[in-house]
């Protein structure tokens, strides 16, 4: 096919388009004319095909990409008018994020049934809170760290049940954390509660605030998942998203951005952590009152940071050891999983749920419960688990 509509598009290079007027024409100009005219037609020609197969090219990739992460039907959060917590998820959610099941229950978590309030005789019950690397979505409802955890503690308990009840909200932060505590985690009467930590944009208290203006406006009104804006748009270009986010993980794996790019979120999320900062001081009072509540009904709380999947483990580090020291100032227990994920071997990008997301994909998780297992383990804060 290209081979006719090439010689067609030399045929219409060699014609003379100019009429009656070029029989005066000698032989020998329209000769030269055409020779002239055939190297430009036959470049053109080329670069038309180039054209087209890569947009060919370009399309079955975006096809292709668009199958393997497929698009997301969640809407989960609601600005409830009245709760501390600001952003809630909606109760009762059925829904899809990348081709996976998402669910809520009646109280707005993610669960696949009801919790009581009332703990049952021979149970040993952990509350887990947290943001969206805590609530997982995208990997199936028996992937995330908190029903891993469940099993792992179970099978080693034989004396008692052991529930994990996961009460995390995407999007929430350390400040969200104080009325999570108040409001739900305790009243659930919990043997141990985990703070689950993303050292990162969890102390940015611009998030909370700006909650709580929109809250002040808007009561009962839907935002989408922060998982679902990457992948909502159907115009949006998934193999343009996958490009560069490759280019970006090929630059952070040859430290390129550490050391060339300009101060970006990654470098104030540090700042976050500077000492006499309006930020750090709001946080580090939010982790002191998260401690304070939790004494005063006599439960103890394990803190746990965990990784990011977007940038090099070294790079993490000091964002680590801030976070480390802001969590023991204010008088909690804590535990960094970085050096666990750093002796598996894999680099941070391997754990993503997919090449466009960088949340934790299943194997995240089953490394973050195995070390939160050992971890509880070894402190023996639970009865029955050795």
């Amino acid at each position: 096919m290209f081979r006719i509509f090439r010689q067609q598009f030399l045929k219409l290079g060699s014609c003379n388009l100019l009429g009656p007027r070029s029989l005066s024409l000698t032989s020998r100009a329209q000769s030269k004319n055409s020779a002239a005219l055939r190297p430009v037609v036959l470049w053109l020609f080329r670069l038309l095909a180039i054209s087209l197969g890569l947009a060919m090219a370009f399309g079955m990739a975006e096809v292709a990409i668009r199958i393997m992460i497929p698009a997301s039907t969640a809407h989960l959060f609601l600005l409830d008018p009245v709760s501390g917590r600001h952003r809630i998820m909606r109760p009762n959610v059925r829904a899809v994020v990348y081709g996976v099941p998402i669910e809520t229950n009646a109280s707005g978590f993610r669960a696949t049934r009801e919790y009581s309030a009332d703990k049952p005789a021979d149970t040993i019950r952990i509350v887990a809170v947290g943001d969206s690397f805590a609530v997982s979505a995208g990997v199936p409802i028996e992937a995330p760290m908190t029903t891993l955890l469940e099993g792992l503690l179970d099978e080693a308990d034989p004396h008692h049940r052991v529930e994990v009840y996961n009460v995390a909200v995407g999007g929430h932060g350390i400040l969200h954390h104080v009325a999570t505590m108040k409001e739900v985690a305790l009243k659930y009467d919990p043997d141990l509660v985990l703070l689950l930590l993303y050292p990162f944009n969890d102390l940015d208290v611009g998030v909370f605030d700006a909650e709580v203006e929109r809250q002040k406006r808007i009561a009962g009104a839907t935002e989408p998942a922060p998982w679902q804006a990457q992948s909502q748009g159907v115009l949006e270009s998934k193999a343009l998203t996958v490009v560069f986010s490759k280019v970006q993980d090929l630059a952070r794996q040859m430290e390129f951005v550490n050391r060339h790019a300009p101060p970006g979120r990654f470098d104030t999320w540090l700042d976050d952590y500077a000492v006499g900062t309006e930020r750090r001081n709001r946080n580090l009072a939010a982790l002191r009152e998260i401690r304070a509540v939790a004494a005063e009904a006599n439960v103890p709380i394990q803190t746990f940071l965990y990784p990011m999947n977007g940038r090099s483990y070294e790079q993490q580090r000091p964002i680590y050891a801030a976070a480390s020291q802001l969590v023991t100032e204010a008088g909690l227990e804590v535990y960094s999983l970085l050096d666990e994920f750093v002796a598996t071997g894999r680099r941070p990008w391997d754990y993503r749920i997919n090449l466009v997301d960088e949340h934790p994909g299943v194997e995240y998780n089953k490394v973050a419960a195995r070390v939160v297992f050992d971890r509880l383990r070894e402190i023996d804060v639970l009865p029955g688990i050795r």
